[in-house]
Parts: C-alpha cells; sequence; structure tokens
C-alpha cells in the first residue's frame, strides 16, 4: 500500500512541477506594423530629407517632375520605369527605358493609388506601407516582402 501511495505521490508532484508556460514562450509577441512602417517611414523621410505628402490610405509621395499629361484611372493602362527598393536602398526590381505597360488594377494597392495622383511624364517616389503592398503575405514570391514598406521611384510615361 505505502509503494502505491509513493507511486502516486511521485506522479503527482511530476506533474505539478510541469512548466504550463511552454505554449506561451513559443508564441511570438504580435507586431503592430501599421505602427512599425509609419516609424520606418518617418525614419525614412528625414533621413532623405525629403518633402512629401500623404494620402488618407497611408501612401506616402513625391513628385519630383509633375508631368503634363492626362491623369490615369484606377483602371488605365500605363506605361512606366521604376524603380523598387527596400527602406534600406536594396532594388526588389527595375523597369528600364523604353518601360513596361501595366494594367492599374493588377497591381498593388499603392502603386495604383500613387499613379493616379500623376500626370502623364511625371517623375515620383512612392512610400508604400505594407497594408498597400504584401501585408502578411505567408507564401509565394513575394514573401520577403510581407509587412515591409516598399518606395517605387516612377516615372509615368504613357497612360495607355
Amino acid at each position: 500500500m505505502k509503494s502505491y501511495i509513493l507511486l502516486f505521490l511521485m506522479i503527482f508532484s511530476f506533474t505539478s512541477c510541469s512548466n504550463d508556460n511552454t505554449i506561451e514562450e513559443d508564441i511570438e509577441p504580435e507586431i503592430d506594423y501599421d505602427l512599425q512602417n509609419e516609424i520606418d517611414i518617418q525614419q525614412y523621410i528625414l533621413e532623405n530629407n525629403l518633402t512629401v505628402k500623404k494620402t488618407d490610405s497611408g501612401l506616402y509621395y513625391s513628385i519630383e517632375e509633375p508631368g503634363t499629361g492626362i491623369m490615369p484611372l484606377p483602371d488605365s493602362f500605363v506605361t512606366v520605369t521604376f524603380t523598387s527598393t527596400s527602406l534600406n536602398g536594396t532594388v526588389i526590381s527595375e523597369v528600364n527605358h523604353p518601360g513596361a505597360s501595366y494594367n492599374l488594377k493588377e497591381v498593388i494597392t499603392g502603386f495604383r493609388e500613387g499613379l493616379t495622383l500623376l500626370k502623364e511624364g511625371a517623375k515620383a517616389t512612392l512610400i508604400i506601407p505594407s497594408k498597400l503592398a504584401y501585408q502578411d503575405i505567408k507564401f509565394g514570391p513575394f514573401l520577403s516582402l510581407s509587412n515591409k514598406v516598399i518606395i517605387f521611384k516612377v516615372h509615368l510615361l504613357k497612360v495607355n
């Protein structure tokens, strides 16, 4: 009988000493990417001495050359050249002269919104927070851009 009691006490003591916090320790703290993007964008603007405007959606933009042509609509086809980079300057993608044509319905929200603010011939910098780009991507070719700010140096060549 004593051995059963001893066995029971040993089992009870081992189970009561188990670490119930292991699940909590494995959970990463939730990051507010909108807030982090805003902080990163403000720092980028300061470090690069930029004068920008901000839209209601959170897109920042600076028009270096205003252009003189027509402005695209959100469903327009456009021809552009651009360089997209991360905040640290790493080139993500690049399209050089003579440019590439895109249907604005098929590009990321921030790029579409930014181009609709420009006239044909304009050159601008678009600072796109992740909520207007690749926020919460879990797989695929843009995984490395998930929750990251993207900078586009763009030249709107033509509204087709």
